[in-house]
């Protein structure tokens, strides 16, 4: 890729937005952002650093530890189709986790939504909706605005995975948010299932008490629940 190709792949405005800032506030060393090292520092860390892990463990699952050529697979995608793989942005953005947030009300053990609620357990959906709507996502862009490591520890926690997919390499992507009917207890901690990228949550959903909800998940995310 030559400089034209790489401004036009990662866009020319990042560029204009970026110099001058720290080079701190990115976790990539000391200094200002200039022209002339905004393709070797930023690009690097951006799109190449933080993805070394991501391809290399890509590279061996599509080789099967080296079995297959990778070259003769690549030589069959399109370079747009590549360029989008390879240049979409690294950081985790709010607009991103929202849109693949799934909130499922009145779950039974398996994750599913019980059919034909009583009248009871419709009251409950109705905290449950009241909470995802109004304190969760809320919590959610409250702390990714105070703190720009929050999500991709909060994605860590819930999928196991620190960042969300391509929709191109993951169209069905979603995280659920599960409101489980067996799981009663006031001061219960939120708990996950990484497998189903499922967070799940008791049927009362913390009473829609955002501090008390707020307490237990730093504790579950602390402990690794």
């Amino acid at each position: 890729y030559t400089r034209s190709n790489v401004l036009r792949a990662v866009g020319h405005t990042l560029e204009s937005k970026m110099i001058g800032k720290d080079l701190g506030d990115f976790c990539m060393g000391e200094g200002k952002i200039t022209k002339k090292n905004f393709i070797t520092e930023v690009v690097h860390g951006m799109y190449v650093k933080e993805r070394s892990i991501g391809i290399e463990a890509m590279r061996e699952g599509i080789t099967l530890g080296g079995y297959a050529d990778l070259p003769a697979i690549s030589r069959h995608m399109s370079e747009k189709l590549i360029s989008t793989l390879m240049f979409a942005d690294a950081r985790v953005k709010i607009d991103d986790v929202l849109g693949a947030l799934l909130p499922c009300y009145m779950c039974d053990e398996q994750g599913k939504e019980i059919k034909n609620p009583n009248k009871e357990e419709r009251r409950f959906i109705e905290q449950q909706k009241k909470f995802y709507k109004t304190i969760f996502k809320s919590f959610l862009k409250d702390k990714a605005e105070k703190n720009n490591k929050f999500l991709a520890k909060f994605l860590s926690f819930v999928t196991g995975m620190s960042y969300v997919p391509h929709f191109l390499a993951k169209p069905d992507y979603s995280i659920r948010i599960e409101f489980h009917k067996g799981l009663p207890e006031e001061q219960r901690l939120p708990s996950v299932k990484t497998c189903e990228n499922a967070l799940l949550l008791p049927y009362h959903a913390y009473h829609c008490n955002r501090q008390l909800f707020e307490k237990l998940l730093k504790e579950s995310m602390r402990i690794g629940r």
